[in-house]
């Protein structure tokens, strides 16, 4: 053990551990211990981002010798850190109080209000502090970020060039001035601004790493490849270049994006940045075939959660991914709040983040603050798109509506192919119809013969944000409507330009998307929510359905044979829903189906069903319920999971956030899906078609009717086989299968809106 005194070197050397242990010892033996030496200590924990330790150290400070201005502050700071922002806040407050003419607190206090994105707050200290200290440039700098909080891009500008007056070689003042220019849509301004700052700072890595990402925002991929790839010649072993690289690459070159993470783990591996994006490109490698990475991607994410309390912020979403594609249910959920992760996303423009919150709501209260952290992801977007508007031409007198769809998946995707038939039967004396991608890659089967029966299909791939909304103006819309929202290559941004008079959201994202300038959400009258506060648009409610399968949907897929209950003389249950959606009181109801069933099993059809780790973990979450392990069923998958039906006699949904393209292709294959439906839009996706098909009383209202519903569907043989036979006649005969029924009232809804 370390002797007690020697906590003072033992920081200075470096070692937290060995420091801790020397001050535990003293406390425990009532020796005399210095605030500020505790105080060092929660520094050195903040520092190394155990923030959660800093905390623990401070508070046993103030317990155990008192009232102390530096403890009350590295409470405060450790606070912050891990994004309690009110907490932080008073702790912070007190400290001020405790030492009136030191100005930490207040840099600090500026700090937690410029995290939780109150610029008025941040302002009001800062102008305070800059009036004593006007050659400060890290408060101009955190001016500036104030600023840009509050809309005032001009006067965060000149906050920022203030702080480079005071202090040329202020890199992050740089690259932040940079990026605010980038964020205005003045690409080439941020490319000079970086030029100019490498006559202060020549050949700065962080400057080349912000000229990558400056030419991302401006839909210049290939150039920030090309940017990186220098950078790499000149340093092979230059982490932080290969960390870029393996981010820019993940969605396009996967193998690529792999190579770049490994080398760059390889030049910095003591980097937590650097083994998280090993891992995302693992566990994105294993979605697609590579089943043999998930393991080790889930163990690096435990291995960054292990300590327990929050993970960092910024490294929220990706590690929540990977434990939630392994099943760890309790461990994803343990990375951080609802309110704390979505607010965080929200301010740092992360939309796509937010569909990972949809599985989390619980409450009414969730709902809310889902909503209006979509409004906070928006607000900024709408402000931006107000300072750079397109010019969209008056509407010329003619006889046919003109209709764009704002989609990247109307390619062989499950958007394509629901919506593949509103281009095949639209009547072409009443619309003219245009669509919009951004899709980088190679046009398929389903693109082009949508492509062939359309006025226009434009292919904009890498286009900055303003420049898609002008082109889309140009075309002279009467109606816009976006069908991804930003899942992976969809820039729902462009909306906020309005290109269009009139604009919609419709099939893509199961949410409102946040942007006042979408005027409608189409649904229809069971997926619609009851409380219209759930919503940011005004709904457009289809007569029936809100969607119809394509004639070539499923349609290659032939139908499954006998109820495999008869052969195997038990009910298997099962699932191909993605894990990203599974829940523990999901999984508890999944896991009492079966238990309340004789001999019953689950099967899981998932490219994650090859992984132990998620074969461990829906053994543990079942084996609570009293469920044998030899009862669970996996069937790995990779885009041929439509056979494996076969298999299954019911398919559970997932809940909160229910099936779409899985309930379809569940009852295509004659399998009946038990649902849970709820108040939100993204709660109803199931109960909606299963409604349509005439199944609706297989949608429940509570968990225990869930079960109930499922429980008694397995024990009525009788009723399984007439539907195992006959669904997918049911589905062609529903509203569902009538496509050009669909299709009418579709573009009939849309025709009442614009002339309205």
């Amino acid at each position: 053990m370390t002797p007690p005194g020697d906590a003072e070197p033992a920081l200075a050397a470096g070692d937290l551990a060995g420091a801790a242990q020397a001050l535990d010892a003293a406390l425990a033996a009532g020796e005399p211990v210095a605030a500020g030496l505790i105080a060092r200590l929660c520094a050195g924990f903040i520092q190394t981002g155990r923030a959660d330790a800093a905390e623990t150290w401070a508070r046993r400070g103030l317990e155990t010798l008192g009232e102390d201005f530096d403890l009350r502050q590295a409470l405060g700071v450790a606070l912050r850190r891990q994004r309690r922002f009110d907490e932080a806040v008073e702790a912070l407050t007190t400290a001020h109080t405790l030492r009136l003419g030191d100005p930490g607190p207040l840099y600090n206090l500026a700090n937690v209000h410029n995290d939780r994105g109150d610029g008025a707050a941040a302002a009001e200290i800062l102008s305070q502090l800059l009036a004593a200290h006007p050659d400060d440039a890290q408060l101009h700098h955190m001016m500036g970020r104030a600023q840009r909080h509050l809309g005032e891009l001009e006067a965060a500008d000149a906050a920022l060039a203030e702080a480079l007056r005071c202090d040329p070689r202020f890199i992050e003042a740089w690259r932040d001035r940079a990026m605010l220019a980038s964020e205005r849509q003045r690409h080439e301004e941020a490319l000079s601004i970086l030029d100019a700052a490498q006559a202060p700072l020549p050949d700065a890595p962080r400057l080349v790493e912000r000229r990558a990402e400056v030419l991302i925002r401006a839909g210049r991929a290939d150039e920030a490849r090309a940017c990186l790839e220098a950078a790499l010649r000149t340093r092979p072993d230059a982490a932080w270049a290969h960390l870029q690289l393996a981010r820019l690459l993940l969605d396009s070159d996967l193998a690529a994006s792999l190579a770049h993470a490994e080398r760059g783990v390889a030049a910095a591996p003591n980097s937590a940045l650097h083994r998280l994006a090993l891992a995302h490109a693992q566990s994105r490698a294993a979605g697609v075939g590579r089943s043999d990475l998930l393991q080790p991607a889930y163990e690096a994410a435990r291995a960054m959660t292990a300590r327990g309390g929050p993970a960092p912020v910024e490294h929220a979403f990706v590690l929540r991914g990977i434990l939630a594609q392994a099943g760890d249910v309790d461990a994803a959920e343990a990375v951080g709040g609802f309110e704390t992760l979505g607010r965080y996303w929200a301010l740092n423009g992360q939309h796509a983040a937010l569909l990972s919150q949809l599985p989390r709501v619980r409450t009414a209260q969730d709902r809310r603050e889902l909503l209006h952290q979509h409004r906070m992801w928006a607000a900024p977007i709408e402000r931006r798109a107000a300072r750079n508007p397109v010019e969209r031409r008056p509407r010329a007198p003619r006889e046919k509506l003109r209709i764009g769809f704002l989609s990247s998946d109307l390619r062989r995707h499950a958007v394509g192919h629901f919506a593949q038939g509103l281009f095949e039967h639209y009547d072409r004396d009443r619309f003219d119809l245009y669509a919009y991608s951004f899709f980088p890659g190679e046009a398929d089967a389903v693109q082009a013969r949508i492509a062939g029966q359309i006025e226009g299909f434009r292919v904009m791939p890498g286009a900055a944000e303003r420049d898609a909304a002008q082109a889309i103006a140009a075309d002279g819309l009467d109606m816009l409507i976006e069908m991804g929202a930003t899942t992976r290559w969809n820039h729902v941004q462009v909306m906020a330009y309005r290109p269009a008079r009139v604009q919609a959201s419709w099939l893509g994202y199961p949410h409102s998307v946040g942007l006042a300038d979408i005027d409608h959400l189409i649904l229809d009258p069971h997926l619609r929510p009851g409380d219209p506060g759930l919503l940011v648009e005004r709904p457009l409610i289809m007569p029936s359905t809100w969607l119809a399968l394509g004639a070539q949907a499923f349609t290659d897929h032939p139908p499954v044979g006998a109820p495999p209950q008869d052969a195997n003389r038990f009910i298997t249950f099962g699932t191909a829903n993605n894990p990203n959606k599974y829940t523990r009181p999901m999984l508890q109801a999944w896991a009492q189906v079966v238990a309340r069933t004789p001999d019953a099993r689950f099967l899981f059809v998932r490219p994650e069903a090859a992984a132990p780790a998620f074969r461990d973990n829906m053994r543990r979450a079942f084996a609570e319920a009293g469920v044998a392990e030899q009862r669970l069923l996996f069937q790995p998958s990779w885009g041929d999971h439509l056979q494996h039906y076969g298999r299954m006699d019911v398919s559970l949904d997932t809940f909160p956030l229910t099936g779409g393209t899985t309930t379809c292709e569940a009852l295509w294959m004659g399998v009946p899906v038990i649902s849970l439906r709820g108040e939100a839009v993204f709660e109803r996706l199931s109960h909606s078609i299963l409604t349509n098909a005439g199944l609706g009383e297989l949608s429940s209202v509570s968990v225990a009717e869930f079960v109930e519903t499922a429980v008694a569907l397995a024990a009525d043989r009788a009723r399984l086989a007439g539907l195992r036979s006959g669904l997918r006649q049911r589905l062609r005969a529903s509203p569902l299968g009538q496509g050009e029924t669909f299709t009418r009232d579709f573009f009939d809804l849309i025709a009442s809106a614009v002339q309205g």
